[in-house]
């Protein structure tokens, strides 16, 4: 009687385990149909390992939009700006092996650099603190190949710095660029092979590789504009800040070597990697040698980084207290993170309540802050306008204002009191697009192709900026 009953009981409960396994299964999938949906991607494949061991792998769309060939967990994938935190533990190895040093200057292994590069270190070059500049979204980019990191240097090496070395936190793709060169350098030996000595092979990431190698064009998704065109830009200049390729089982097995325990780097190497660096003016808690630093609503650590440009978007995400380490890649831009990694963990652990990320819930608070001061203050320029009013618009426009056209902002002023006067001005905001660089003071907002009836080009850029508390008309460039 015993015996049947435990057999009775064991059989629902082995039966339960096999209905919750397939229900969230199938939760999974629904989110990653959802996302393809809402995101309007081709194709997105993720993976979840748990203490070193891949427990869950699945995808949505299409590989090709030509046909309907699901992704694979071995498809390789652009990057983007994961392509950094992979450069960073080369820079960690090299560190290791005594090749470089964090805080010397890099004219240590790269001589003929600009007077004001020389002092910047390769610490502040991996934490954004260099004051080497971002991309400009002005200027051209190079659509040819590179064969070393360094050749790709010219290409901003001569622009003036963006604040002293070491001062603030600015994001640059570019400083990621210079490390890899000073890199090479140190090595005698070029990025794509250097990457393959020191952290492909080793981890046995297989389908990993630099913009430029050799890849199976079977393994390789078609890569995707956001007008769902095939890309084919040669992104060689930039492999260290954004040019790498790789699949999310590869960047399972890379996360993976950054929980503690994993032989690839020490616990006191880790704990270098993710504590949160410092600037002559304080700590900046977000960030890690790398890694972008967060935590749960738990408390629990969470780091992450992720990466997009045309034709990709990645997430990698690290969980260290649980051992969960998450990847997620597309091949076209979007806009998905640590929010959608996180809420894939919550599914597959059947999280009771679900866990969200401390940073990415603040800033979307801080968006909408934005966003309503954006919208108070776009009235007061349109309300202006319809008024024909230069004390009103006066207000909206920032005592710091610049411009090509206008020395000041008395000048601008004066300009547009000028169109006022002729009485035949309006604003045209039909095709206008609001474009946030980010939800932090001191990011610009850009209302593109805000158009006027005279006086501008149709293709003037009238940008906005938020100083924590307001948000003026900083400048117009004429493009």
């Amino acid at each position: 009687m015993n015996m049947k009953k435990s057999t009775l009981y064991l059989f629902f409960v082995l039966s339960f385990h096999f209905i919750t396994a397939q229900n969230i299964e199938t939760d999974l999938q629904n989110y990653l149909d959802n996302l393809v949906q809402k995101k309007q991607l081709p194709g997105i494949t993720a993976a979840v390992s748990k203490n070193g061991k891949l427990i869950w792998a699945g995808s949505s769309g299409t590989i090709d939009m030509n046909n309907s060939q699901l992704p694979s967990k071995d498809n390789v994938y652009r990057i983007g700006s994961v392509s950094k935190v992979v450069t960073t533990a080369l820079l960690m190895r090299m560190v290791k092996k005594g090749m470089v040093d964090l805080d010397l200057p890099i004219k240590t292994w790269l001589t003929g650099l600009p007077v004001d590069k020389q002092k910047i270190t390769l610490r502040q070059l991996a934490t954004h603190t260099s004051g080497i500049r971002h991309y400009n979204p002005k200027e051209i980019l190079p659509d040819s190949s590179y064969t070393t990191a360094y050749n790709a240097v010219h290409l901003f090496i001569n622009d003036p710095l963006q604040m002293e070395p070491g001062y603030e936190w600015s994001y640059s793709s570019y400083g990621s660029n210079l490390m890899a060169a000073v890199l090479e350098k140190a090595a005698n030996t070029p990025f794509p092979e250097l990457l393959k000595e020191e952290v492909f092979i080793p981890l046995k990431m297989n389908n990993s590789y630099t913009w430029g190698d050799s890849i199976d064009e079977n393994q390789l998704v078609k890569l995707y504009d956001s007008d769902n065109q095939i890309v084919f830009d040669d992104i060689s200049y930039k492999w260290a800040g954004g040019g790498l390729l790789s699949s999310v089982s590869d960047l399972i097995a890379f996360g993976n070597a950054h929980l503690s325990g994993n032989s690839f780097f020490s616990k006191e190497e880790l704990q270098l990697i993710f504590q949160a660096q410092s600037t002559v003016n304080g700590i900046i808690e977000y960030q890690g040698i790398g890694w972008r630093l967060d935590k749960l609503d738990t408390g629990e650590p969470f780091y992450y980084h992720n990466g997009h440009l045309s034709g990709g978007h990645a997430h990698i995400s690290i969980q260290p207290k649980e051992g969960i380490v998450v990847a997620v890649l597309s091949n076209k831009g979007s806009s998905f993170g640590a929010e959608e990694g996180n809420e894939l963990v919550n599914i597959l652990f059947d999280r009771s309540t679900s866990s969200k990320v401390v940073g990415v819930e603040n800033e979307k608070k801080e968006f909408m802050k934005v966003f309503k001061l954006y919208n108070a203050e776009y009235t007061l320029i349109k309300n202006a306008f319809a008024n024909k009013n230069i004390d009103e618009f006066s207000k909206c426009v920032s005592a710091n204002f610049r411009s090509k056209s206008w020395q000041n902002k008395a000048s601008f002023i004066e300009y547009i009191s000028s169109l006022f006067k002729s009485g035949n001005i309006v604003i045209d905001d039909a095709n206008a697009d609001i474009k946030f660089d980010g939800t932090e003071p001191g990011s610009r907002i850009k209302l593109v192709d805000l158009k006027l009836s005279q006086g501008f080009s149709e293709n003037d850029i009238i940008v906005l900026r938020y100083d924590g508390n307001e948000i003026k008309i900083i400048t117009v460039i004429e493009d």
